[in-house]
């Protein structure tokens, strides 16, 4: 027989004790009820004890809400190779951790991790305005993503939130002084692909992305609250019919990874503080140039994650940071 001592299991331990000592206290303190000293005394250690045991409890239960939240991220990004940290450390009042207009790709867990070139698998957000548009138009305002994925490979991803538009430029940069993560004076720009994604709301809360045959399930609560963004998986549903694209939607989540997973989002440790993607390099090719790197499929819904989180904190959702366990 194994007996699983859990946190459950101290903290009923802890309840029964402290049920007997304070009711042997109680028996103490009416039988010297005349002695003024004593009954000092035993009030003092009264209390005492009802602050040990409460800091007890509450140290019982976030300690079990940590290990419980480690056990279950532990393994989910298993089977990715790449991960992205889309959060940045601000010292202030909360938790400390804000999202991040800038985002670079690494590789986890290796014993020597190849040097990091500067500039490339780094990615920047800005948030232009074209003044030669209306305010209906679309992209009139929008969040830029430009990143560097080899020494002559440059893109711009671009998000037109309120209208539901992403589309991908190939960029060339005829000044080679120019910083191809920040700068757009003296660039070509290519249109490489374009698209959408479908609005969310509470009835129907997951998107798709049709052009790149994509499924986000719950991303109309992923912009509610950064307590449900590290549960983000985003699917292929390619070869799917409607009725296996609906069962995948409303998947329970787990830290398994179905093969359908393309990325999904993490918080790993005991109590995290940071969102992380975990995604897949892959084959693709650019203007007949092979390369290995995130595909459309995937650096398409990692900017479009990133972009929500950093419109909720311009809109005052990240004013603390964010709590992702128990928030």
């Amino acid at each position: 027989m194994v007996i699983a001592v859990t946190p459950s299991f101290f903290c009923f331990l802890l309840a029964v004790c402290g049920y007997y000592i304070l009711k042997g206290l109680g028996i103490l303190f009416r039988r010297h009820r005349t002695d003024d000293l004593l009954q000092f005394v035993i009030k003092l250690f009264v209390v005492a004890a009802l602050v040990v045991y409460n800091y007890s409890l509450m140290g019982l239960g976030i300690g079990g809400i940590g290990i419980s939240w480690k056990k279950q991220m532990k393994n989910s990004c298993q089977g990715f190779d790449t991960r992205v940290n889309l959060d940045i450390y601000i010292k202030g009042d909360g938790n400390p951790h804000f999202p991040s207009h800038k985002l670079s790709l690494y590789t986890p867990d290796l014993p020597n991790p190849p040097p990091h070139q500067l500039g490339i698998d780094d990615f920047e957000f800005t948030s232009p305005i074209d003044s030669s548009k209306s305010p209906s138009e679309p992209y009139h305002t929008y969040h830029r993503m430009t990143g560097t994925l080899s020494p002559s490979q440059h893109l711009a991803i671009d998000f037109d939130l309120p209208n539901h538009l992403w589309r991908i430029m190939n960029l060339t940069y005829t000044d080679p002084s120019l910083n191809p993560t920040t700068s757009f004076p003296g660039t070509a720009r290519t249109l490489f692909k374009s698209g959408t994604w479908s609005p969310t709301n509470e009835t129907n809360p997951h998107a798709f992305i049709p052009e790149l045959s994509l499924q986000i399930p719950n991303l109309y609560y992923y912009t509610r609250h950064c307590a449900y963004q590290p549960f983000m998986k985003v699917y292929t549903t390619t070869n799917l019919n409607a009725t296996q694209i609906t069962e995948q939607g409303n998947r329970t989540w787990s830290p398994l990874n179905e093969k359908e997973v393309v990325m999904r989002t993490a918080a790993f440790g005991y109590l995290p503080e940071k969102l992380e993607v975990c995604a897949r390099r892959n084959e693709y090719e650019v203007n007949g140039t092979k390369m290995h790197g995130l595909r459309e499929d995937v650096v398409v819904p990692l900017g479009l994650l990133a972009a929500l989180r950093l419109q909720m904190r311009a809109d005052g959702k990240f004013e603390r940071g964010c709590e992702y366990v128990g928030a």
